[in-house]
């Protein structure tokens, strides 16, 4: 059995899928970050082959985030973007 849409019907099933196509995507991508290994300034650095020091100085290379609601929070690294990038 096949249906035929015009052009006009299909743009709209298009624009009254994607809003539910995007929060699904949006959920998946959300599990797979959350499902990502971060690791302390240490391993990174270990990773990476360069010292704690030049990878603080350096760290906007790198996907990382601030742990903690302080200026003096831990950074944490996330270890597939420092193994990607070092495999650059």
């Amino acid at each position: 059995m096949e249906i035929e849409l015009s052009n006009e019907s299909i743009k709209r099933l298009a624009d009254a899928l994607a809003p539910r196509v995007a929060k699904i995507i949006k959920a998946e991508l959300k599990k797979k970050e959350d499902a990502e290994e971060w690791v302390r300034t240490k391993e990174a650095a270990q990773i990476l082959g360069i010292t704690e020091r030049w990878l603080r100085r350096t760290k906007d290379n790198y996907p990382h985030i601030k742990n903690g609601n302080n200026e003096q929070g831990n950074l944490m690294f996330l270890k597939s973007g420092l193994i990607k990038t070092y495999a650059q």
